[in-house]
């Protein structure tokens, strides 16, 4: 016949400390304070473990250096501490900046990158700018005239590097061979000293009065500016007093314009 003994409290007797039972103890639940010993797990307001490292199921382990190694994901409000040495890191930042001393590595960089520095190998184009001449332009004098709407000003995103300057210009002047028009390609940054190159047009036809010189011209300036900031301009003239004529927009066709392109350095 098999018996069972059910005790629903067991308390140690006045002056004895403990109770000791052999054998082997089964319930759903133990609790004392505020722990509770589950058969499926512990439940404890803190927990304190003497000893070495601690696994944690199959993917986390608690090391008794102070760290601690996850295989999944961990997820928080908020981290804080040295990040030097994390890798494969993802965030979106919104609009938030990013200050870092090292090497940022991507596929690609999309966004306006009209502050950006130490851009690519020497001799990179950062930025092209092209300026045409909408209308004629037109002068008898015989000193140089700055053409109006042939004016272009660059921003540089670092002094060192240099400006290449494309000038293409088609230009007429009637009458004979003195009659001819010239053109040269400043820069505004000086007062004096400022004058790249001057060019004069072709001749076609020359000796009478309905005779007309023209040229269409290119000047090419590699320009070192020494700051982030240059305006470049074309000079206009003829030789001896008659119109000269600068040709601007013809139909959709540009015969007049400039062009200005920073060079990494």
């Amino acid at each position: 016949m098999t018996s069972k003994i059910v005790v629903n409290n067991i308390e140690p007797d006045a002056g004895i400390g403990t109770v000791s039972i052999l054998g082997i103890a089964t319930a759903t639940n133990f609790k004392t304070g505020t722990t509770n010993v589950h058969n499926v797990g512990v439940e404890a307001a803190g927990i304190n473990v003497l000893g070495a490292d601690t696994p944690i199921g199959t993917g986390s382990t608690i090391y008794d250096d102070g760290g601690a190694r996850f295989s999944g994901i961990v997820t928080a409000t908020a981290f804080h501490g040295d990040g030097s040495s994390l890798t494969g890191v993802g965030a979106s930042f919104g609009n938030s900046s990013i200050n870092t001393s090292g090497i940022i590595t991507a596929t690609s960089f999309h966004g306006n990158g009209a502050n950006l520095t130490g851009i690519g190998a020497t001799g990179t184009i950062i930025q092209t700018i092209r300026k045409s001449l909408a209308s004629n332009f037109s002068t008898s004098s015989t000193s140089f005239q700055d053409v109006t709407g042939l004016t272009q000003a660059i921003t540089l995103s670092n002094a060192n590097n240099k400006v290449i300057v494309t000038a293409c210009l088609a230009m007429v002047g009637y009458g004979d061979r003195d009659r001819r028009p010239a053109t040269a390609l400043f820069h505004t940054n000086t007062s004096s000293s400022n004058q790249f190159t001057e060019m004069y047009a072709g001749e076609y036809h020359t000796g009478d009065s309905g005779s007309y010189s023209y040229g269409g011209h290119t000047h090419y300036v590699i320009d070192t500016p020494g700051s982030t900031s240059r305006t470049y301009k074309i000079g206009f003239k003829g030789l001896d007093g008659s119109t000269v004529l600068l040709y601007g927009k013809t139909g959709n066709t540009d015969m007049s314009y400039i062009v200005l392109q920073e060079i990494s350095q």
